[in-house]
C-alpha cells in the first residue's frame, strides 16, 4: 500500500528532492502554507518552502516549513512556488517560481534563485541579482488577455546532457491561439555558471494545452529520454475520439 505522508501543522502540495548517493536518503522541499486558507483557495498566495527527509517516502522526518520565503524588500515579494535544487561546487543552488505584486497585474512569473552551503540549511539566501524572465519571442512575457489560465513562466526543472545544463520552464507561447498555447520552455546555460542563459525553442509545443505544468525529463529503461508534465482536463485540448 502507497503510504501518504501528512505534515503536522501545514497543507502541503508540490514537491522536490535532491537525492544523497553517500547517505542514500532524499532531501525534499515543498510548498506549504496555512491549512484555512485552502478553502478559498488562497494558499497559492502565501506559499514558502519547508525542508525534510527521508530515506523511502514511507516514513519522514519534517525540518523548517519556511527555508525559502517570500519578502517586501526583494522582487519576490509575494508567494514562492516550485522549483528545483542543484549542487554546485561550493554548496547548493534552488531556482523557484515567484511573481512581484507591483508588475503588470501582480501575477507575472519570473524564476529566481536562493543559495545554501548546505543542503539542510534552516534558511536559503535569494541571490538577489538574478531573475529569468521570458523573451517576449518565443515565451509571453506578461498575461494574455482573455487566456483561460494565468500566465506561467514556473517550474524550473535542471538537468544535464552531453556536457551541459538545460533548465525546463513551464511556459506560454507567442505563436499559438488561446487553450493551445501551453508550451514547456528551454533554456541552455551559456556559460556553466547558472549565471547567464541562452533561450531556446520550446522543447515541447504540441498546441493541444493551455498548460503543461512541472514539467519533468526522466530516462527510460532502455536509455531514451522522456518528458512528463502535469495539465488539468479543462486545459486540454487533444483530439478526442
Amino acid at each position: 500500500m502507497i503510504s501518504t505522508l501528512h505534515h503536522p501543522t501545514r497543507y502541503i502540495w508540490d514537491f522536490w528532492y535532491y537525492f544523497d548517493p553517500a547517505e542514500r536518503s532524499f532531501h525534499v522541499f515543498y510548498l506549504n502554507a496555512d491549512p484555512a486558507l485552502v478553502p478559498e483557495e488562497k494558499h497559492h498566495w502565501t506559499s514558502r518552502v519547508g525542508y525534510a527527509t527521508t530515506r523511502d517516502f514511507h516514513s519522514i522526518q519534517w525540518g523548517p516549513d519556511d527555508v525559502l520565503t517570500a519578502s517586501p524588500d526583494r522582487w519576490d515579494n509575494s508567494s514562492i512556488w516550485t522549483g528545483d535544487v542543484v549542487r554546485i561546487k561550493n554548496g547548493f543552488l534552488m531556482f523557484y517560481t515567484s511573481h512581484n505584486l507591483e508588475t503588470d497585474d501582480g501575477k507575472t512569473q519570473h524564476i529566481g534563485a536562493a543559495y545554501a552551503d548546505q543542503i539542510n540549511a534552516v534558511k536559503w539566501q535569494p541571490i538577489p541579482d538574478f531573475r529569468l524572465r521570458p523573451d517576449g519571442i518565443n515565451y509571453a512575457s506578461c498575461g494574455i488577455p482573455e487566456d483561460v489560465t494565468i500566465h506561467a513562466w514556473r517550474d524550473p526543472f535542471l538537468f544535464r546532457h552531453l556536457g551541459q545544463t538545460y533548465m525546463l520552464v513551464s511556459a506560454k507561447s507567442v505563436r499559438h491561439p488561446i487553450k493551445q498555447n501551453g508550451v514547456v520552455a528551454l533554456l541552455r546555460s551559456g556559460d556553466g555558471t547558472f549565471k547567464n542563459w541562452d533561450y531556446l525553442n520550446p522543447v515541447a509545443a504540441p498546441g493541444y494545452y493551455s498548460e503543461m505544468e512541472v514539467s519533468q525529463l526522466l530516462k527510460n529503461p532502455d536509455g531514451g529520454l522522456e518528458l512528463v508534465f502535469s495539465t488539468g482536463p479543462k486545459y486540454d485540448s487533444t483530439p478526442h475520439n
